[in-house]
């Protein structure tokens, strides 16, 4: 019931707000390529089991869609737990003019209006280092990062050690075991401002230099991430190439490109979307700890 009856204002606030549902495959030939997403693989060469479905709607909105949301299941290879499964609801949206101050309202909006959560906070992806762990995000190094983690009485895993690794990977760690526990107790909370190196598929912002990203959390989950959308191909190209070169580094498989989807990026529309987990949504709904409990079957 908890499901429905958030689905139901879902799509009644996206239809009001002027938004399209609409529906794209969930079996693709281009899965998403993201340096810490792995999509599940049908055949030795694909196609693959969607992990979100904004290339798709990205095609879409070129097209001339206007403004476009979708509900529907992603999968994503990752470890089971009470925080992750790795077939999942996800909610994605995206406004045609929105820039990411603008996506931030509507976001804000969707989720004071649908969930009965309080107006979020925003902050700074660097000021919440500096306010948790008194550094600078950007000048981190391989010493500081082992001397923070060893005054904590911890050691460093392994596959964060030695010149190969990356900044953004060091980062990550630190965000989710430092400060992510400890976002969002009172009320929702919109990080912005992340490093360039993580943009993503996000523009960068000509003033700052920084990525045009935010993420949400709340009671301590990480829920949902947002863009103000990239629309330089020859850029786009340059930052799947890396992830690639990423995954080889690693041992893994190149991934695909989605030719087209770079080649609508000619006409994308300015815009901004978001994707959420409705699964992580419905937990703090339910005041529950666990993911499965979500699930009307959880085998």
């Amino acid at each position: 019931m908890a499901r429905a009856g958030l689905l139901a204002r879902l799509r009644q606030f996206m239809a009001k707000a002027g938004l399209l549902e609409v529906e794209t495959s969930l079996m693709v030939a281009h899965p998403a390529l993201e340096p810490h997403i792995e999509p599940f693989a049908i055949g030795p060469q694909g196609p693959y089991l969607n992990s979100s479905p904004e290339y798709a709607m990205k095609r879409l909105l070129a097209k001339g869609s206007g403004s476009i949301y979708q509900i529907c299941k992603s999968f994503r290879k990752e470890e089971q737990g009470q925080r992750h499964r790795s077939e999942f609801t996800l909610l994605e949206y995206y406004v045609v003019g929105a820039d990411l101050a603008g996506l931030m309202d509507f976001t804000d909006q969707l989720q004071q209006t649908v969930f009965n959560w309080p107006k979020a906070e925003r902050v700074a992806y660097g000021e919440l280092f500096k306010a948790h762990l008194g550094l600078d995000p950007l000048s981190l190094n391989e010493a500081q990062f082992l001397n923070l983690i060893n005054k904590r009485g911890e050691s460093a895993p392994s596959f964060l050690l030695g010149a190969a690794v990356s900044q953004e990977d060091r980062l990550d760690f630190l965000f989710s075991s430092y400060i992510e526990p400890h976002l969002g107790e009172v009320s929702p909370v919109f990080v912005f401002h992340y490093p360039p190196f993580m943009a993503a598929l996000a523009r960068l912002d000509p003033l700052t230099g920084q990525a045009c990203r935010f993420e949400v959390f709340y009671k301590g989950l990480e829920l949902g991430n947002g863009y103000f959308e990239l629309k330089q191909r020859a850029e786009q190209r340059n930052r799947f190439d890396l992830v690639n070169q990423k995954r080889l580094e690693r041992g893994d498989l190149a991934l695909p490109l989605d030719e087209p989807l770079l080649s609508a990026l000619d006409t994308l529309p300015d815009c901004a979307g978001l994707a959420m987990g409705l699964d992580r949504v419905l937990m703090i709904e339910l005041g529950s700890d666990d993911i499965r409990e979500t699930l009307a079957i959880n085998d």
